[in-house]
């Protein structure tokens, strides 16, 4: 004979009944914050537009070395998971539409050598980058500061001084759907504003203006170069929300580079 069990007597099925749904619904909500928590992995191969200049009577050659190349920032933001923009990718391109716009001719070199193909030598460097993504600063915006060391040699690779460059970039979030395309956007930002930036003021620079002359440096003025203090804590590291947004107040004291002056 069957046994019917009311309705009543049955009150193990319906907890575990709730018990699954409750499980599939913490299941769901820890994917969401894991998903929210991944960080961003951004490469920043690109295409960068052509200054257009009066092009400086040299034969320049810019050395991109390994270093350079392969830059790569890393940074952990809490809560928001690990970050990593490869922007060594965009260097060549970069600094290849740089020579091209900027000097009569460019020549790429892999390693600071003596070269008398080339009038004068400059060698780039990245001294430092930092971000800021929206939950960081509670704004709209991700936000890449750079700051670029140039190093200006004559063709016998004798140093003739230095130059600190910094640059930023921004993005707004309800233009792009999620970190990573936020976050590459606000770099290539930063990386066309050092492109306008050494463009426009590059003879204007003490430095870069005895370089392209042809001044020739001896190694006691590269020595003396080394000595001078340098300029890393143009960008300090974030200790809070609001370091940023005070950090984007000190970078636009500097002159503003536009995309306007490239095609």
């Amino acid at each position: 004979m069957t046994k019917i069990i009311p309705w009543f007597e049955a009150p193990e099925l319906t907890q575990s009944f709730i018990g699954a749904r409750l499980t599939a619904h913490v299941l769901v909500g820890l994917a969401l914050f894991t998903s929210g928590c991944s960080g961003a992995q951004v490469s920043l191969e690109n295409q960068f537009p052509t200054p257009l200049l009066e092009s400086i009577p040299i034969t320049a050659g810019v050395v991109l070395n390994e270093q350079l190349l392969s830059y790569q920032h890393n940074e952990e933001i809490q809560g928001s998971g690990k970050f990593n923009i490869d922007i060594g990718s965009a260097q060549r391109n970069m600094f290849s539409r740089l020579g091209e716009g900027l000097f009569r001719e460019y020549s790429e070199l892999g390693q600071l050598t003596g070269d008398k193909n080339v009038d004068a030598i400059l060698l780039p460097e990245i001294k430092q980058i930092q971000i800021a993504i929206p939950r960081q600063t509670r704004s709209e915006y991700f936000e890449v500061w750079m700051l670029y060391r140039f190093h200006f040699y004559d063709n016998d690779a004798n140093l003739l001084g230095s130059w600190d460059l910094p640059a930023y970039g921004k993005a707004n979030q309800n233009d792009y759907r999620g970190d990573e395309p936020g976050l590459k956007a606000a770099a290539l930002s930063a990386c066309r504003d050092a492109m306008a930036f050494f463009s426009l003021n590059f003879q204007s620079e003490s430095v870069a203006a005895r370089w392209a002359a042809g001044e020739k440096g001896t190694p006691e003025v590269a020595r003396e170069t080394s000595k001078e203090p340098t300029s890393e804590k143009a960008i300090e590291p974030a200790k809070n929300p609001d370091t940023p947004q005070k950090q984007k107040a000190i970078h636009q004291e500097q002159p503003t580079a536009t995309e306007a002056r490239t095609e």
